[in-house]
């Protein structure tokens, strides 16, 4: 227990999950500003989102489905926790945490796909990257309309100019087969995989009066996920375009092309 007084221009940094309260000492006015990081990013959090999936997933064991005990809620609740005692109740109470700890065994714990879900959920409320003038001219970002009361709102990107895919280059900051490519900054997005597609999950186009508003995405069919698997996991390295594992020239350029129309990746043949 911590018991701070504080005075004018003092800070106090208070651990992640400490309970506190602020009150004045004297009778007068005072105020105080609380910020606070890491929002919603608990372990209870994270487990918030796996323990429905796990269930779920259990529902495939015959255990799982097997019928509730006769009349159980005759003495399971808050009315009968004072039964301690009732026999019922301590096999019921045994067999439930048998339970949880077989949804462990039987591997029914999906802890990547609640990791992306979770992830996911966060880009929605995430401010997009700052991006420096390089950073910029190397890639192709959306415009965002600045409202009268400060806020901002999508707009269209530029389009892009109709070309070969050899006549592209960096001198028209348009990804070509020979270009090196990589992610316009950290954590810019994310890929999971989707019921038949890659699912591409950006917060580029986020707007700060649009936050908590679906991220955009792009989908793409299954066999771009090893390509786009090497982009990602390059960063913050580039990646030769004709280089991309497992699809067709033409697919690799279309691949990059489309994340560069995102702003996803930017050329990088300087790196």
């Amino acid at each position: 227990f911590i018991d701070k007084v504080l005075s004018a221009g003092d800070m106090l940094y208070i651990p992640r999950g400490w309970i506190y309260f602020a009150e004045n000492t004297q009778d007068a006015t005072s105020c105080h500003v609380h910020l606070s990081t890491n929002q919603h990013h608990t372990w209870a959090d994270y487990l918030a989102v796996v323990l429905p999936r796990a269930v779920d997933m259990a529902v495939q064991d015959e255990e799982f489905r097997k019928t509730l005990p006769l009349g159980w809620t005759s003495y399971m609740g808050f009315q009968h926790i004072g039964n301690g005692n009732d026999e019922r109740r301590k096999n019921f109470t045994k067999k439930a945490l048998d339970m949880l700890e077989r949804l462990v065994a039987k591997g029914f714990v999906p802890l990547d796909a609640a990791a992306d879900e979770f992830a996911i959920d966060h880009l929605r409320y995430r401010v997009r990257p700052f991006l420096s003038r390089s950073q910029m001219k190397r890639s192709l970002q959306p415009k965002l309309t600045l409202q009268g009361d400060g806020s901002e709102s999508r707009g269209h990107r530029e389009s892009l100019p109709s070309m070969p895919a050899e006549e592209a280059g960096a001198a028209n900051s348009i990804p070509g087969k020979r270009d090196w490519v990589k992610l316009t900054a950290e954590n810019v997005g994310r890929y999971v995989l989707g019921e038949d597609c890659i699912r591409v999950v950006h917060c580029l186009s986020n707007s700060r009066g649009g936050l908590g508003d679906d991220s955009e995405t792009i989908e793409l069919h299954p066999r771009f996920g090893p390509a786009v698997d090497a982009i990602f996991n390059a960063y913050p390295k580039a990646v030769c375009v004709e280089h991309l594992p497992d699809i067709s020239p033409p697919d690799q350029v279309d691949l990059v092309r489309s994340l560069f129309r995102a702003g996803i990746v930017m050329v990088a043949n300087d790196e």
